[in-house]
């Protein structure tokens, strides 16, 4: 074997056959770890991006639901309301067609107390 330049050259059978070395090898397998660990960057940087904004968007639903269940207390209370309202009015119109109603019967007993003192 004779080394020329970092590779070793061997002569066999009327072949060369290039061999490389040791430190050929481990220049290789360096570089490509730096690129591994280029990539694992900018997966990880990727990573952080979507983390973050899925963080900021947890958040912004937090605010919206905490303002959706402002509006949805807001919304209940005009309910209940209304409801009570609605209450208050059907007890009313109870109450005077109650009125109307003894009204009635007393203007059909002074009728009735009138036909029968006619026979």
């Amino acid at each position: 074997m004779v080394p020329v330049n970092g590779v070793f050259t061997e002569v066999g059978n009327m072949e060369m056959v290039k061999i490389e070395d040791d430190a050929t090898i481990l220049q290789g397998f360096r570089h490509h770890v730096d690129e591994v660990v280029v990539k694992v960057d900018e997966i990880q940087q990727k990573v952080s991006e979507v983390e973050h904004f899925y963080e900021s968007l947890s958040k912004k639903q937090m605010l919206s639901t905490k303002g959706c269940s402002a509006l949805k207390d807001k919304e209940k209370d005009k309910q209940v309301f209304s409801m009570k309202k609605q209450q208050q009015e059907a007890v009313k119109r109870e109450a005077a067609s109650s009125k109307r109603m003894q009204e009635l019967i007393r203007q059909f007993g002074t009728i009735f107390r009138q036909a029968i003192s006619q026979l």
